[in-house]
């Protein structure tokens, strides 16, 4: 009988030596570039080589110095729990009641309002107040509405979802004897929003599934969902008690990719959106004449959906009650990219085509003109809550966000992504990864290029960059053992 050791045969034909010394001469020269592109500040070298298993920036002197919040987990420590809020808001009963109609429109970019695309927000805007400087709080959707509607960093994200979380500005105003409704075109349990945002409605009070008059499942068109949205809301204003003030949350999806829309003014266009050729389309006169296709199918997704803006705003006008007055929000989750810095879409930076956006709003004392003073989505819950008589005073106890009216001349603003944290000064876009063993510390430029002298900025920044380290702890607990 044979020996186990006969039947494997001779060590130099074993399958684990043979790919131990195939790939053994390839980690020593990765571990090699890596070191000496460190050492020498090659950053885009880093930078390529950021997502390679095993590879981990060795932080400086610089950087510890920063804190050990830039590095580690303290970011989203994995043994902790959500502690928040600290002190909640509260409603005096005798506070002002005024409608809360806040729309989002998905992967609305901020150069995307204009006349020619959005004309039913033009004409809004000529009685809003117009936010030229504003930021959404993340590049996805998750993280855009978490700042709006919580006031919270992306990295609290996890915590939320973990202990289904309602945002204080909803349990507040259920409170204060406000209706709640939601009107989306995208799917609320994808992202997780009835487990978090929505999480203390009743389910019938979240409306985002749409069938047609047969019973049969509507198209999966998101032009032909946004007008039943539109079409629901109307409905909904038309039948609702109107003694009760109410908040309407509504999301529009056409101008999520695919871009699906039913034609629009923006040509030459696509019938539909092809991934594969976004891919492989060489950079050249080709793929400009494809970001152009690419692009102009999303204007006209943009174009719809100010459409049915327009017509949700006149139902608005024709069942509101004078005396209560409407507060009303218009804004993207977050923006788009085509190509601009080789990327398309969001969720992959922080560039300002993924997290610029349109803000505008108009209500009860809310003075109408241009603001050009830097602004955040993480602003949106306290603002609200103060206007509806909320003490400033307690605001740090649930929100991270400043007060949109009276915003400060300069500011250093976050924003959150799946694996990292961004933060923009006047230094420079930085990018915190959230699980630091699996990427490095960055700075960006404007323009999304890796900033050549990265210690010397992160030394620069380090107040703000240590700001950010305590807002993301902030609000978290030891886990009790």
């Amino acid at each position: 009988e044979r020996s186990r050791a006969g039947l494997r045969g001779p060590l130099v034909l074993q399958p684990r030596f043979v790919l131990l010394v195939l790939l053994l001469p390839l980690v020593v020269f990765e571990k090699g570039v890596w070191a000496a592109a460190e050492w020498t500040g090659e950053a885009e070298v880093l930078h390529a080589t950021r997502s390679v298993p095993g590879l981990k920036l060795r932080p400086s002197q610089v950087l510890d110095d920063v804190g050990a919040g830039m590095l580690g987990t303290h970011l989203r420590p994995e043994e902790a729990r959500l502690a928040w809020p600290t002190e909640a808001p509260v409603l005096l009963a005798d506070g002002p009641r005024p409608d809360l109609f806040l729309c989002v429109l998905d992967s609305w970019r901020a150069d995307a309002f204009r006349p020619d695309v959005t004309p039913s927000v033009a004409q809004f805007a000529a009685g809003a107040r117009v936010f030229h400087d504003h930021l959404s709080s993340g590049n996805a959707t998750r993280f855009g509405l978490l700042g709006m509607l919580y006031g919270l960093h992306g990295a609290y994200w996890g915590r939320v979802l973990e202990g289904r979380v309602p945002p204080v500005l909803v349990t507040a105003l259920q409170s204060a004897g406000y209706e709640v409704r939601v009107f989306s075109a995208a799917s609320m349990s994808f992202p997780e929003f009835r487990l978090t945002a929505w999480s203390s409605l009743d389910p019938e009070a979240v409306v985002d599934r749409f069938d047609g008059a047969d019973g049969a499942p509507a198209p999966r068109r998101s032009d032909v969902k946004d007008t039943r949205v539109a079409d629901a809301v109307e409905a909904w204003l038309a039948a609702r008690d109107s003694s009760r003030p109410y908040f309407c949350f509504v999301l529009l999806d056409a101008p999520h990719q695919p871009y699906f829309n039913p034609g629009g003014p923006f040509q030459p266009a696509l019938e539909s959106l092809n991934y594969i050729e976004l891919g492989t389309t060489p950079a050249g006169p080709e793929q400009d004449a494809l970001r152009e296709e690419v692009h102009n199918t999303y204007l006209n997704a943009v174009h719809h959906s100010d459409r049915e803006v327009g017509r949700m705003l006149r139902a608005l006008d024709a069942h509101g009650d004078p005396d209560r007055g409407r507060v009303t929000l218009l804004t993207g989750d977050h923006g788009e990219e085509f190509g601009e810095h080789g990327y398309w879409g969001h969720t992959s930076n922080f560039t300002p085509e993924q997290v610029r956006v349109p803000f505008l709003l108009s209500g009860p004392g809310i003075e109408a003109g241009s603001e050009h003073r830097p602004t955040s989505h993480l602003d949106v819950s306290n603002t609200l809550l103060e206007l509806l008589g909320a003490d400033p005073a307690k605001r740090t106890g649930y929100s991270l966000g400043q007060d949109l009216l009276r915003p400060s001349t300069e500011r250093d603003r976050a924003m959150g992504s799946w694996a990292h944290m961004g933060l923009w000064t006047e230094s420079g876009i930085f990018s915190l990864p959230l699980e630091p063993e699996r990427d490095f510390l960055a700075v960006m430029t404007s323009d999304w290029r890796l900033h050549p002298d990265r210690e010397a900025r992160f030394e620069a920044e380090a107040e703000p960059l240590h700001a950010l380290s305590e807002e993301c702890l902030r609000f978290l607990a030891p886990v009790a053992r």
